[in-house]
């Protein structure tokens, strides 16, 4: 399968580490969030990834409609297909946190998966080999 590479959006499956990893920067709209993410999710089918690593440090803040599709399709969907262990690269921008903290709080509660969060990638590449 095909890796997404974009301006603004990264999605590739790294083969050495058993993982997929994706990162968004700068602006990105409804759109582009809803093709990624499927993309995203087919890749996590194809090569039956337990392990998935998003980069979301350079984003500026969500689209509008993002946070919601995040929590209603994104997190069900990961789980659904065996993702188990999640490392999340907290975003620079405020905004764009609280967008993300609104996304996750219901799966965090929920305790859908594994998730850890990080400020640096190379904190949380090094985490999500141990998997």
């Amino acid at each position: 399968m095909e890796n997404l590479v974009t301006e603004n959006i990264r999605i590739q499956f790294i083969q050495n580490d058993g993982y997929v990893d994706v990162a968004y920067t700068g602006f990105i709209t409804y759109e582009q969030l809803v093709n990624a993410v499927q993309h995203h999710l087919k890749m996590v089918q194809h090569y039956a990834v337990r392990k998935v690593v998003v980069n979301l440090q350079k984003i500026v803040i969500y689209p509008e409609g993002g946070v919601d599709y995040i929590k209603t399709e994104w997190f069900p969907r990961i789980t659904q297909y065996g993702v188990t262990h999640v490392a999340f690269i907290v975003p620079e921008n405020v905004f764009a946190q609280l967008d993300m903290q609104a996304a996750h709080a219901e799966a965090e509660e929920k305790k859908m998966l594994l998730t850890k969060y990080f400020i640096e990638a190379a904190a949380a590449l090094e985490w999500i080999k141990q998997f």
